[in-house]
């Protein structure tokens, strides 16, 4: 029996990727090969004739459709789409996002990028674009670790010298009653001005507990402002996150 795709719900989710091969001749650009799998829309397989398909078993980018090359979208050396911060290719009306042409490979970031591309396609003349920027990431390890922005051999490669505040589970009510005691938050700040530079977490529940964090750095909010100007319940994980602020002691 053939597996069948998974799909998710919702106009923000990213399709299942499905693959045929097929034989073809080397294009211009030298990206499509004999055998080479590629990644087609529901109106390509319609024209082919396809009726099942399975889910697509490569890693990277699938950008070796047939004729991609000839049809005017570029790629990358390494196989990715070009696309501006529109997530426009090369070729006039053609948009990608996600794994296909990101430089950052992560489910939510391809999320975003079909929110941008949903907007665009509907509002040509108001395009809105896709931030690399500020991405956060987690590894749902156990225990689970999170990060957001620059460490601290970041900011000496570039020659700052942040304040760091650091916090252990064991040291909020939440860890102490978990009886955790490896786990932590280190946030790093400008010194001065108090400008989060980034936050890396490891323990439980650390994939939640850095999004006020990726919050208030996406929004610039400065550490002093997000340690003190709003509540941090008690007894919650988050108070995690209020010491290792608090500990940067501006």
């Amino acid at each position: 029996m053939s597996p069948t795709p998974r799909t998710w719900p919702g106009p923000w989710a990213k399709p299942a990727r499905t693959t045929w091969t097929r034989s073809c001749s080397p294009c211009a650009g030298g990206r499509c090969g004999t055998g080479c799998s590629s990644v087609w829309t529901p109106s390509a397989r319609r024209a082919a004739g396809r009726r099942t398909s399975s889910p697509c078993t490569r890693e990277g980018p699938a950008s070796q459709a047939p004729g991609s090359c000839a049809a005017g979208v570029a790629t990358r050396d390494d196989g990715r789409i070009v696309v501006d911060v529109h997530q426009r290719t090369t070729a006039e009306g053609v948009f990608a996002l996600g794994d296909i042409c990101t430089p950052v490979p992560l489910k939510h970031v391809a999320n975003r990028e079909a929110l941008v591309v949903a907007h665009n396609l509907r509002h040509p003349d108001d395009l809105i674009a896709a931030d690399h920027e500020l991405v956060p990431a987690a590894v749902f390890t156990r225990p689970q670790i999170a990060s957001i922005g620059a460490t601290e051999q970041d900011c000496r490669d570039r020659g700052l010298d942040p304040l760091v505040g650091e916090a252990r589970y064991a040291d909020v009510a939440y860890g102490w009653a978990m009886e955790d005691t490896t786990g932590f938050c280190k946030v790093l700040a400008e010194r001065g001005t108090g400008r989060l530079l980034g936050a890396h977490l490891m323990g439980p529940q650390a994939a939640t507990l850095i999004q006020p964090l990726v919050l208030a750095m996406a929004l610039g909010i400065d550490a002093p402002a997000l340690a003190k100007s709003a509540y941090w319940i008690h007894p919650a994980p988050t108070e995690l996150v209020e010491k290792a602020l608090l500990d940067l002691d501006l």
